[in-house]
């Protein structure tokens, strides 16, 4: 990245052909509202960067995305919308990463790397906790800590099974929660834009129009929000009866 430039001309270097709004509006998939989009790079924190690699990586529209470690060096907020940003992708993505928080927020198939072997894992990110635990133990007798091999099975296939059943309710709600960062930032814009007095000279209905835009912004926040409450005690639900 050209950390003196702009989102907006690093995106223009690889999509030259693309107008100004087109180039916005793919911006915007990521957060990028207008005034952020023309931030220089170097202003911008560590999960702005992340997103803008994201949005530069994507854009010329490919199927499958790698990602090694890419929560490295990220704050909290940094790592919420890099994940955001994932779920966001309709290509298929490759996450390797010894993040759990975002492994379970992401992923809907596991591969487990061990061994010199790269094989399918069926259990859930607390069935690999315990079988880590085990190992640290130096267990030799496996049926100690996971049952019975069949008993084994059984709990992968369940805990496949759950974390397919919930796969839907989480990207609809990772979905949900894209909505409000760009509602916010287009909140932001608005608000920042009107706070500004040069806005007022010679504005014509543009002060009038602007409130209008807010206006409509605020009552899908509030409707966007109320359907976030409702997916966030849904999911609670669903992994409490799981």
């Amino acid at each position: 990245l050209d950390l003196e430039a702009t989102p907006l001309v690093e995106l223009g270097r690889k999509r030259p052909n693309d107008t100004d709004r087109q180039l916005r509006s793919h911006l915007g998939r990521f957060g990028f509202s207008q005034q952020r989009a023309e931030t220089k790079i170097a202003a911008m924190s560590g999960g702005e960067k992340a997103r803008l690699l994201l949005a530069l990586i994507t854009c010329d529209r490919p199927h499958v995305l790698l990602l090694d470690e890419p929560t490295n060096h990220l704050d909290i907020a940094s790592r919420e919308s890099l994940i955001h940003a994932i779920n966001d992708f309709k290509g298929a993505v490759v996450l390797i990463s010894h993040d759990p928080h975002m492994i379970e927020l992401t992923a809907d198939r596991f591969w487990l790397v061990a061994k010199g072997r790269v094989e399918p894992y069926d259990g859930d990110m607390e069935a690999y906790r315990l079988s880590l635990l085990a190992r640290d133990e130096g267990t030799k007798d496996a049926d100690r800590a996971n049952g019975s091999r069949s008993d084994r099975r059984d709990q992968r296939r369940l805990a496949a099974e759950r974390r397919q059943a919930l796969a839907p309710l989480r990207k609809s709600l990772a979905e949900v929660e894209a909505r409000l960062n760009t509602l916010g930032s287009q909140k932001s814009e608005i608000e920042s834009r009107l706070a500004d007095p040069t806005m007022y000279e010679n504005a014509g209905n543009a002060p009038v129009e602007l409130r209008k835009q807010l206006a409509q912004i605020m009552r899908d926040l509030e409707r966007v929000e109320e359907t976030w409450l409702i997916l966030h005690d849904d999911l609670e639900r669903a992994q409490a009866d799981a």
